[in-house]
């Protein structure tokens, strides 16, 4: 096997080992709990591997959402986990600073004119962002208290 397809889901795996360990510190700092699981995962480009999922319950053990990821082979991306709960689903992805962009470049005789465009604006660092909308097209760091409102959205949850 190519050791570059070997090492995409490693990086994937990594980066997505530190998103839900931070999602585990801010759902049991509130005193919810954390039930961990494996998954497998199949994409054409690296085949079948097993990620990590999380399941946030309740202080009475009631699911309220499950934190899943959805594999490193996403356009534009270098990783997507769904937040899911029993009333809605957001979408987290990994991105590189910038985000993804699309560079088209015009030449008039010797000229040569390059325009770089982002699809999104607010990545300004590497990491884990949830896109607001596709209108608006802002995309949003992953902190506690973003995870905490998007929890809110999909679940029942109304943190304390």
């Amino acid at each position: 096997m190519n050791s570059v397809i070997q090492e995409y889901p490693s990086s994937f795996l990594a980066s997505l080992g530190t998103v839900l360990s931070s999602i585990e510190k801010w759902a049991m700092s509130v005193g919810l709990k954390i039930v961990k699981s494996e998954i497998s995962i199949t994409e054409e480009a690296c085949g079948t591997y097993s990620a990590p999922k999380l399941s946030i319950l309740n202080s009475s053990g009631t699911e309220l959402a499950e934190v899943i990821p959805v594999g490193a082979s996403i356009l534009g991306a270098n990783g997507r986990i769904d937040i899911k709960g029993t009333y809605d689903k957001v979408i987290i992805v990994d991105l590189n600073i910038g985000g993804p962009s699309m560079t088209t470049t015009v030449t008039v005789g010797d000229h040569k004119e390059a325009h770089t465009k982002h699809f999104y604006r607010g990545i300004d660092e590497a990491g884990w962002y949830w896109i607001e909308s596709k209108i608006s097209g802002k995309g949003h760091k992953l902190t506690s208290e973003l995870f905490f409102e998007l929890l809110a959205e999909v679940s029942d949850y109304e943190r304390q």
